[in-house]
């Protein structure tokens, strides 16, 4: 399985990477949360809503899986599950979206 964490931004398909976008498209399973779900469910109909606590374990169910996407909020790196998976799993790519940083700052007009 390759497993793929991608930064979904502040929640909007509008801030979306065309990178991660295509991820989302073509994977086989799509893992997300509700409110990332509502905002993004179109880009694949493969996508599903999981509670934080159970992502983890459908990772470890899906090895027949080849492209596997979760998504999180806001920027990878920082204070989101991409952590803990990346360790737990062997081929992990992580994907930088737009950080909630970046989308505020350009709020600011800064």
């Amino acid at each position: 399985m390759k497993l793929y964490l991608v930064g979904a931004g502040v929640g909007s398909l509008d801030y979306l990477t065309n990178y991660a976008k295509n991820i989302i498209v073509k994977a086989d399973l799509v893992i997300t949360s509700e409110r990332l779900f509502e905002a993004q469910s179109s880009l694949n109909s493969k996508m599903i809503f999981l509670e934080l606590s159970a992502i983890e374990e459908c990772l470890i169910k899906q090895k027949e899986k080849q492209i596997v996407a979760v998504l999180v909020s806001g920027d990878v790196g920082f204070f989101s599950i991409a952590k803990k998976l990346s360790k737990k799993f062997a081929d992990v790519e992580l994907v930088n979206g737009l950080s909630s940083l970046q989308y505020f700052a350009a709020k600011l007009q800064v």
